[in-house]
């Protein structure tokens, strides 16, 4: 069962394959089919008609679907101008502004510029020469910024065409010999000779015949070699009117005659209309009146059909048309525009508002920063201050104690003093009595009282040694336990531990009895004395 439906599986993948396949075949094939028709179109258009506007249907009908719109288009410009050729110039119009709007509405700007100059030309038959002039205007300036130098060498020498026509014979040459000098380097030799034949009709309409018809018999060898029907008539048209001029009315009729079956044979109505009445003149001064009373009649014939006033109201119905509806795609799109604007404002209004809010955010939190910082440097620069007291403090107590320290110096220097100076007087007295027995008698006692100072400043040396030691190893304890105490506290309660009284220590410290006290009240408070309880004692049972 399971390699049943694999193979069921395996099966669709292939079919799904195959179709695609074959369909991708099959989009080949058609778009080869198309470039073929089109192809064999346009190598007939100038030389049959009828065949290139077969295939050209042909063309058309492989590219019905909406993506091969672009294709369309080429089609609908191809047929444009075959239209214009038969002197179809409502159809021709019609064609051209489809092409048109499919390549605006793909931004194509070259084809855009090919479609300017096809309607520029088709007024131009139309004898709409402000028209035409405005179109290839337009044309010429789409190609020069492409760069399109085959295209803009023929809009310029279609500009002078129309200049021409509205008798501004100086601007005219000028279009056409900018129109020389852009294909003359590129060489491309079939719009050269279109280019000399456009001088050549400028100079048969300033009178000069002979250099215009020479200039168009050097062209007719070149153009009957790429056989190109529609530019051959033209130029035997001008030759014809060129001997017409210069009364050579046999030789008009030759040229007439060559014109005429081309246009004939082309379906060119227009060439046929204008040729049959020139050639109507001819036999007329030929004193042919029969032929020119026939060729005067299929003229009239011929000429109501291409220029009549039903088909000029269609055209101008037709581009009023066109114009409409690109007044409205133009509103459509600044009312759009317009829309956008408002939307783009609204969004710049809220990005602002957003900027604003994250500015405001960042002012706070900079503030906030600023705060703690200022705040941080505060408490520094009190803490410093305190410090800076409290060393103050310490130093002045320093000075304190070395005070009171050189005050004792000084006191116990004060009495040795009084001492050797009684001690001198005394020894001066003894001298001046003489008698020697009394002499000897007072420095024995003398000499007694020396040794027991002697003795007893030697035993307190001793004391006040061990005293110190003592008072090193209290401190250090006093230190650990109680570091609040100051050294002046310390060094009292070293000598309470000593059991001296308040009479010792205000002797030893050299200070007054109320210090002393007031000392002894800090230290009880500072160690949590109770009340009641001897502070000896406290500090004995503290070591």
């Amino acid at each position: 069962m399971r390699s049943y439906f694999m193979l069921l599986f395996s099966l669709a993948i292939f079919t799904s394959s195959f179709n695609g396949y074959a369909s991708t075949i099959q989009i080949s094939k058609d778009t080869l089919l198309f470039q073929q028709k089109i192809d064999s179109a346009d190598f007939y258009l100038h030389s049959n008609i009828q065949k290139a506007s077969a295939f050209y249907s042909e063309a058309l009908n492989l590219v019905t679907a909406p993506k091969n719109e672009r294709l369309k288009a080429a089609v609908y410009g191809r047929l444009g101008s075959l239209e214009r050729m038969k002197s179809n110039y409502v159809k021709a119009l019609e064609f051209h502004l489809k092409s048109l709007q499919i390549h605006e509405k793909h931004f194509d700007s070259l084809k855009i510029a090919k479609n300017f100059h096809d309607i520029g030309i088709v007024m131009r038959y139309q004898k709409q020469y402000d028209k035409s002039e405005k179109y290839l205007k337009k044309a010429i300036a789409l190609r020069a910024q492409l760069n399109d130098t085959v295209g803009l060498g023929g809009s310029h020498s279609m500009l002078g065409v129309i200049y021409r026509r509205q008798k501004k014979y100086k601007e005219a040459e000028n279009q056409y010999l900018i129109a020389l000098s852009l294909f003359t380097l590129i060489n491309d030799k079939e719009e050269i000779v279109h280019v000399k034949g456009n001088l050549a009709s400028l100079y048969y309409f300033q009178k000069k015949y002979l250099k215009s018809n020479t200039i168009n018999l050097n062209c007719l060898p070149y153009l009957k070699e790429i056989d190109k029907k529609s530019s051959l008539a033209t130029r035997y048209a001008n030759i014809a009117r060129g001997y017409q001029r210069l009364k050579k009315y046999k030789i008009a009729v030759k040229y007439f005659d060559s014109v005429i079956a081309i246009s004939k044979k082309q379906g060119y109505t227009r060439q046929l209309s204008n040729n049959y009445n020139g050639r109507s003149r001819m036999y007329y001064y030929l004193k042919d009146y029969k032929n020119a009373l026939k060729d005067y009649r299929s003229y009239k014939k011929t000429n109501d059909s291409v220029f009549n006033i039903k088909k000029t109201r269609e055209i101008t119905t037709l581009l009023l048309n066109v114009e409409f509806e690109k007044q409205q795609v133009i509103d459509s799109l600044q009312f759009s525009v317009k829309e956008k604007n408002l939307q783009l404002i609204a969004e710049s209004e809220k990005s602002k508002n957003r900027l604003y809010s994250l500015l405001l955010f960042v002012i706070i939190l900079i503030g906030i920063v600023l705060f703690y910082v200022l705040k941080h440097k505060k408490n520094i620069v009190e803490t410093k201050l305190k410090n800076k007291a409290l060393l103050a403090k310490i130093l002045e107590q320093k000075l304190g104690i070395n005070k009171r320290e050189s005050e004792r110096v000084i006191n116990e220097k004060a009495i040795n003093l009084t001492y050797k100076k009684n001690l001198l007087s005394f020894i001066s007295r003894l001298l001046k009595k003489g008698n020697t027995t009394t002499i000897f008698k007072d420095l024995n006692v003398l000499t007694i009282e020396l040794n027991n100072q002697i003795n007893k400043e030697s035993s307190q040396s001793v004391l006040d040694e061990d005293f110190e030691n003592l008072h090193v190893q209290f401190e250090k304890k006093l230190i650990q336990r109680h570091p609040t105490l100051t050294k002046t506290e310390r060094e009292i309660c070293s000598l309470i531990l000593a059991n001296k009284s308040i009479k010792d220590i205000v002797s030893i410290r050299g200070v007054t009895s109320a210090s002393v006290q007031s000392i002894r009240y800090r230290i009880r408070k500072k160690l949590n004395v109770e009340k009641g309880q001897e502070l000896h004692q406290f500090l004995k049972e503290l070591s």
